[in-house]
């Protein structure tokens, strides 16, 4: 179970790091700056969404008083 959120966590950064990339390529002049804001709008509506899931399906186990020992 903690072994999927790693993976839903790293792949939403890993589209927040293409947004980024895609940022400089547009500061470079290599990529026209409206493909840069639909990609960036698509990584960051991604990100968003697997974070949601991830606090959604997985929530955080609450602490018995067995636990606090």
């Amino acid at each position: 179970m903690k072994v999927t959120v790693i993976i839903i966590s790293s792949l939403s950064i890993l589209f927040l790091f293409a947004a980024i990339h895609y940022g400089f390529g547009v500061h470079a002049g290599k990529i026209r700056a409206s493909d840069h804001m639909t990609v960036a709008l698509i990584a960051t509506g991604i990100s968003i969404i697997t974070h949601g899931f991830v606090i959604a399906f997985f929530p955080e186990k609450k602490r018995t008083e067995n636990d606090k020992k």
